[in-house]
């Protein structure tokens, strides 16, 4: 019996994702970290070593072609759940900016206007606090340096540096440029947002975008290529990211800790509990365990390219023989799918999903029901799918049940992929025709609305579904799993591969001239 998580648990200090940049000069970091010590602004050992990140340097070249140094990271993102302490690891970079970079305009910009508000009234009443930094600010008896007049918030130093806070508009960036720029709240910035501060940017001698959002949603465009980014391991990003994965509990106090650093610190299990009761599954995971449904960006296509998956649709497509079954749940057990593969009398595989419903225990009876009527080599199951709950039933009722491997389930996405997309495609000439698929589908909504959403993730070097997104994918995980069953249970009907397939050899794309340190991308 596992025991039960203890009443007080802390939250990881270190991100579930972390990029960096390796083989710096130094970093100015530690001169931040020492200031807000003798301010009395506290930091968690994240947001310490998010700053080293943040402001590592490396030897570069100016405008001019003169040696200096850089930045290392142009751009520096966070991506965690509310209450965690972003905006403090921001107030931070603006007072080191000020107060030990010596930059000369600062934008703190964020979606809300009391965000930008709170940031601009926790920084005063930091500075005035020590007499050092406060005597730095403009005050000759009629002019003060916090300037609050017509909706206009900023700090102005004696040597004319200046922070600038901010309310982003929907019509844009206008007023978004300076040597550093926060976007708060980035999971609500838009492209035209973007658009604006691009130009301003470029004018400036060694700029640096910080970045910090929660998790975000389908209207999240510019913060999901930034995951992009991260996950192909861009260099000149800094990178952190605290998301639960597949394989979490989404109702253990442990999955809590894993993905929320302030617990135990600033935030309580008591909270935490009573904000699980109050919102959905959905709500819940998006904003406290960090589970985004990033947009597809313009131009990126499925999971599975769409145009193969319509090549692959065929209404006629049947099973004479023995089929196998899957059940895969949606990761908040809202919905429920059964799904089928089997062999077609050409060779090639047929999948299905044959019911798709609300709950789970459902389930259970149907596959009795379905295991009685139709010759089967048996149900195949993802131990690591909310599915698994299921298992015991199944297995008591005497079903025979195959539990896939994490090789197993890793393998399933390639060998679906390969058999949708078949080599030759990969290298047909633009216009050609499109080769036949291995695997055959009879088209309609469900299973097609879930590849849509579909997204994947890498596993110990390979590639496999994603499962913890908001939508509803368990159709085309679970004809997948289905799929992988064939070959586990009965792979002697396979149809030959093709010479193409016999002589390929997987494409590989060499990271070793990118210096870039990751954990969990």
């Amino acid at each position: 019996m596992v025991a039960a998580p203890p009443e007080h648990v802390l939250g990881s200090q270190e991100p579930t994702h972390r990029l960096w940049v390796k083989d710096t000069k130094y970093s100015r970091g530690d001169e931040a970290i020492e200031l807000c010590a003798r301010i009395g602004l506290e930091l968690d050992d994240w947001q310490k070593q998010f700053l080293i990140d943040g402001c590592a340097v490396v030897d570069g070249y100016n405008a001019a072609g003169q040696p200096a140094e850089r930045w290392a990271a142009e751009d520096v993102g966070v991506e965690l759940s509310r209450q965690n302490g972003k905006s403090v690891v921001f107030e931070a970079r603006v007072l080191a900016g000020l107060f030990l970079f010596g930059e000369e305009l600062i934008v703190y910009s964020a979606h809300e206007g009391d965000t930008a508000k709170n940031a601009f009234e926790r920084l005063e009443g930091l500075i005035r606090s020590d007499p050092v930094l406060f005597e730095q600010v403009v005050n000759d008896g009629r002019t003060s340096g916090f300037r609050r007049t017509n909706g206009q918030l900023s700090i102005t130093l004696w040597s004319g540096q200046i922070v600038k806070f901010r309310t982003r508009t929907a019509g844009g960036g206008r007023g978004l440029t300076g040597d550093c720029v926060i976007l708060d709240e980035s999971q609500e910035i838009t492209d035209d947002h973007i658009a604006a501060l691009g130009p301003t940017l470029s004018a400036r001698p060694n700029p640096q975008l910080w970045w910090g959002g929660n998790a975000g949603n389908r209207k999240s465009i510019v913060q999901g290529r930034m995951v992009r980014r991260a996950e192909r391991l861009e260099p000149q990003l800094v990178y952190y990211r605290w998301a639960s994965s597949d394989e979490d509990d989404p109702t253990s106090p442990l999955t809590w800790a894993r993905v929320n650093p302030a617990l135990g610190r600033r935030m309580t299990l008591s909270y935490m509990r009573s904000e699980m009761g109050r919102m959905s599954a959905d709500k819940f995971g998006h904003e406290h365990l960090g589970i985004g449904d990033y947009p597809r960006d313009e131009g990126e296509d499925w999971a599975i390219p769409r145009l193969r998956w319509e090549k692959a649709a065929d209404k006629t497509s049947q099973v004479p023989g023995k089929v196998v079954f899957s059940i895969e749940t949606k990761w908040d057990r809202m919905r429920t799918s059964i799904c089928i593969a089997g062999y077609r009398p050409d060779g090639a595989k047929h999948i299905e999903c044959i019911y798709n419903a609300p709950g789970t225990m459902w389930a259970v009876e149907e596959m009795k029901r379905l295991v009685a009527k139709h010759p089967n080599l048996g149900v195949v199951i993802d131990p690591r799918s909310p599915a698994n709950n299921l298992v015991p039933l199944l297995t008591d009722a005497g079903l025979a049940v195959h539990l896939l491997t994490t090789d197993e389930a890793t393998r399933a996405f390639g060998n679906m992929y390969d058999a949708l997309v078949p080599v030759a495609a990969l290298n047909a000439a633009p216009g050609a025709p499109l080769p036949p698929p291995t695997m055959f589908h009879r088209g309609g909504s469900v299973m097609t609305s879930a590849l849509a959403d579909a997204t994947v993730r890498q596993v110990a070097g390979a590639i496999t579904w994603r499962r913890n997104v908001v939508a509803d994918v368990s159709p085309i995980l679970g004809a997948c799993w289905a799929a992988e069953g064939l070959e586990i249970l009965e792979g002697k009907h396979e149809p030959p591969p093709s010479p193409e397939s016999a002589a390929h050899e997987q494409d590989t794309h060499s990271l070793a001239d990118w210096d870039v340190g990751s954990i969990g991308f």
